[in-house]
């Protein structure tokens, strides 16, 4: 995980009075090599009312969703030599329900890309977001997916 994220060094949280460990309601996780761009992910998915952990690498991100999975992903389509194509078929083959956003600095075109692959897998995304367009759009997606009242 990078530094400066929220939730860094914790592990997600759990839905108490259950012998399993189930997700928090709201429990965003976000995927960026880009730290400013993660780090504002991040913060965006807090004030949207998620607890949010952010990670810059696809192994601490199958770590952190295996600790605990999350109910909304953000994820980076283009991650320096790493594949998010990789990420894609690990999701599917957990069978992963959450609601998933991609982002993306590059042509629009990779994003569709992307989308279509996963939704072939069965993923459930919800939107795709530009990056040199802001993250105004992310913010709106991580409310529309909110699972209760949003913090003021």
């Amino acid at each position: 995980m990078t530094s400066g994220t929220e939730g860094e060094g914790q592990d997600p949280p759990v839905n108490p009075g259950s012998e399993y460990a189930l997700p928090a309601i709201n429990y965003a996780l976000v995927l960026d090599d880009d730290e400013g761009v993660l780090s504002t992910a991040v913060r965006l998915a807090t004030r949207a009312g998620y607890f949010s952990i952010g990670t810059d690498s696809i192994g601490k991100f199958i770590e952190q969703y295996k600790k605990g999975r999350p109910t909304f992903l953000v994820l980076d389509v283009i991650l320096g030599n790493q594949d998010v194509l990789s990420v894609v078929d690990f999701l599917a083959q957990e069978k992963c329900q959450a609601p998933i956003v991609f982002m993306s600095g590059f042509d629009h075109r990779v994003l569709n890309a992307v989308q279509t692959a996963a939704r072939d897998r069965g993923l459930q995304v919800v939107g795709t977001v530009e990056k040199g367009e802001g993250l105004g759009r992310l913010t709106h997606i991580l409310t529309t997916y909110h699972i209760g009242p949003t913090p003021g």
